[in-house]
């Protein structure tokens, strides 16, 4: 069973990656399958085709196919625990150093592991697809996955400026899929997108060798010319049709309807798209909170070879969907 995982820190532009490359033959977007249980099951937010989430066609079959229940009869709190002690905060360490694992969360492990394992089997048989594209970005869910058995598991790290992802991050934003009031997704100070946006990336590039393939893509360098980075992605997963597809990709595509879990509120959208560089923040964002960003994270900016001085220049006007 093939996968292939999105990953990185939130506001890279990681939903805008999943939708187009769900547009190829053979694969399916999925949003991000590790709120499932939460989002889906549990609160019913609304699936990316627009339909609530246990009245949704597409994850009825689903359910079915897993738990022989339809969505609101599916376990969806017992997952949600069993989730919890698996790669909650807590279980961190011992997700990365297996001495320290206790012999009840190796069961846990191993039970959680063969739930999802049927999970992407069932949405690959259900959606004919062969190739199943998961943008849960977290680097625990990652890492889980890299033990399960069967599990074919390549990662995409997608990596954006963190000036650019903590200035998104300050942004207010309705969540559409909270049909039933009106939300705002989190906005987090400029310390925590700092720190996290270290971590999320560092533990990434720590488990590089331990999935069927990495490929480090930048977001800045994808929304500049796409084609030929997804090309080679394709490539690298090991499907030279769908690169072959992906490689004409230019700055516009066109989406279709799709049963994304959870992400970004652009992953309602469809019809023609523009894929553009979203660089507000380079004339918007304070020069403190710049320098900021830029103080807390500069060995990894270093690193993923973005310059310490910014120079202001004028922002696209059209900012680049699942962005932010």
């Amino acid at each position: 069973m093939k996968v292939l995982y999105i990953g990185g820190y939130s506001r890279s532009g990681s939903t805008m990656l999943l939708r187009v490359l769900g547009e190829a033959t053979g694969t399916v977007a999925i949003g991000e399958l590790i709120y499932i249980w939460e989002r889906g099951y549990l609160q019913d937010q609304l699936c990316g085709c627009g339909e609530r989430f246990r009245r949704c066609p597409f994850w009825n079959e689903v359910s079915q196919a897993v738990f022989g229940v339809p969505s609101d009869k599916a376990p969806g709190s017992e997952m949600a625990s069993l989730q919890h002690r698996v790669h909650g905060y807590a279980t961190f360490p011992s997700l990365w150093l297996p001495a320290l694992r206790s012999p009840a969360h190796r069961r846990a492990l191993g039970e959680y592991g063969d739930v999802v394992d049927r999970m992407y089997r069932a949405i690959a048989e259900i959606s004919g697809a062969h190739v199943v594209i998961d943008s849960s970005k977290v680097p625990q869910f990652a890492r889980v996955l890299t033990e399960v058995p069967g599990l074919e598991l390549h990662v995409a790290h997608l990596v954006r400026d963190s000036r650019g992802s903590a200035y998104s991050w300050q942004r207010k934003k309705v969540r559409t899929e909270i049909h039933w009031t009106t939300q705002h997704m989190d906005r987090h100070s400029l310390l925590r997108s700092s720190v996290e946006w270290d971590a999320f990336n560092l533990l990434f590039g720590v488990d590089r060798e331990r999935p069927r393939s990495y490929t480090l893509i930048r977001y800045e360098d994808l929304v500049k010319d796409p084609g030929p980075l997804l090309a080679s992605l394709a490539e690298r997963i090991g499907e030279p049709g769908i690169a072959a597809e992906l490689r004409s990709t230019r700055d516009e595509v066109g989406l279709k309807v799709s049963h994304t879990v959870a992400g970004n509120p652009s992953r309602f959208s469809s019809g023609k798209t523009r894929i553009a560089a979203d660089d507000e923040w380079r004339t918007a964002m304070p020069a403190g909170h710049r320098l900021f960003v830029t103080a807390v994270t500069a060995p990894l900016l270093r690193r993923y070879r973005y310059p310490l001085q910014v120079t202001s220049r004028k922002a696209a006007r059209q900012p680049v969907p699942g962005v932010g």
